[in-house]
């Protein structure tokens, strides 16, 4: 199984369960990721198995972004190797994608981002 899922107080913790996320998995990826948000619109995503990107796999982060904002969802990735860092902040994608250290971190952080989502939505 490509996705390892478990929800935990209205958000999803999922670990990737591959060593490379490149372009035969990409739209699986895509569409399992995108699936976890239905739920809860919150997601911390665990890295620590991947140890491999290419651009077809950049590709298909970018959209499960895109697709999490739009539907104002919160996604932190964390267990990110040095190798897959490199290539974030290579392509900026560290700045679009919050990256905490651990599962608590990144549980941490998703919560701030859900509070300060609503924040924003009653300041409107």
């Amino acid at each position: 199984m490509l996705l390892d899922v478990r929800n935990e107080d209205g958000l999803s913790i999922v670990r990737i369960n591959t060593p490379r996320i490149e372009a035969r998995i990409a739209d699986e990826l895509t569409e399992g990721l995108i699936d976890v948000f239905r739920p809860t619109r919150a997601a911390a995503l665990d890295f620590s198995q991947v140890g491999f990107i290419d651009s077809v796999g950049m590709k298909s982060l970018m959209t499960v972004l895109l697709h999490c904002r739009k539907n104002e969802g919160v996604c932190v990735l964390f267990g990110v190797s040095e190798d897959i860092m490199s290539v974030f902040v290579i392509t900026r994608l560290n700045k679009l994608l919050p990256i905490a250290e651990d599962e608590v971190s990144a549980v941490a952080r998703v919560r701030d981002l859900i509070r300060e989502n609503r924040e924003r939505v009653l300041k409107v």
